[in-house]
C-alpha cells in the first residue's frame, strides 16, 4: 500500500518540479562538459606551444 502511495504521489505531485531539477541537471552538466572542453583546449594549446617552442 505505502509503495504505491508513493508513486501515485510523484505522478501527481511533481510534473513542473521534476522538469526543472532535469533542466537544471542538464544545464549543469552542459556547463561542466564547456567547462572540460574549454580546459582541454586551453592545456593542449600551451602544449602546443611548449612543444613548438623547444622544437625551435
Amino acid at each position: 500500500m505505502k509503495q504505491s502511495e508513493t508513486t501515485s504521489q510523484i505522478v501527481i505531485y511533481p510534473p513542473e518540479e521534476g522538469v526543472r531539477n532535469r533542466m537544471k541537471i542538464q544545464l549543469l552538466m552542459t556547463v561542466l562538459a564547456g567547462m572540460m572542453t574549454g580546459i582541454a583546449f586551453i592545456v593542449g594549446l600551451f602544449w602546443a606551444i611548449e612543444v613548438i617552442i623547444h622544437r625551435l
